[in-house]
């Protein structure tokens, strides 16, 4: 389903529709991950607002909420902040929420967390792009190298030393 909203290609498609009407049935806190993640996207559109960017679309995947915009093309320092603002926005929601919420609070942590890890697409990776300069591209394949093997061997290491039987 496509349709405009204000000059913005808005996608969705059937696949993330079909998954957030599956997962709503079994998952207690399914919405509070959807307005974690609504939160997210939000900090940043105002913020790219703020410093007259542009959204040019947004695609709602089965995997991602993908926002298409000139981002990249502000100054290095309010790009930064635009993709430094989603992820703060989660760790802020979750300090205010440990006392209420605690699912809440670990779900926006870690939301927060893992946006800033270097992992392709992310804003992580966004803004070690635009820290390195575009010159450091074989750099930012060493640290997904090593990040991915760290994430793998911790990885590993919880399947060895787990007390379930993971095999089929």
């Amino acid at each position: 389903m496509s349709f405009t909203f204000k000059g913005i290609r808005v996608n969705i498609s059937f696949w993330f529709l079909f998954f957030i009407s599956i997962i709503s049935f079994y998952s207690g806190n399914f919405y509070v991950t959807i307005l974690s993640l609504i939160l997210h996207e939000i900090a940043h559109s105002l913020l790219l607002y703020i410093f007259k960017g542009r959204i040019f679309e947004i695609d709602f995947k089965l995997t991602e909420i993908n926002i298409k915009s000139n981002v990249m093309s502000l100054p290095r320092f309010k790009a930064i902040s635009v993709l430094l603002t989603g992820p703060l926005s989660n760790i802020t929601a979750a300090v205010l929420l440990k006392n209420l919420n605690t699912d809440a609070a670990l779900i926006n942590l870690l939301l927060g967390v893992f946006q800033l890890l270097p992992v392709s697409s992310s804003d992580g990776d966004n803004i070690l792009q635009l820290v390195l300069c575009g010159k450091g591209r074989k750099i930012l394949k060493i640290i997904y190298f090593v990040f991915a093997f760290i994430v793998f061997s911790l990885g590993f290491k919880v399947l060895l030393y787990s007390r379930y039987n993971y095999t089929l």
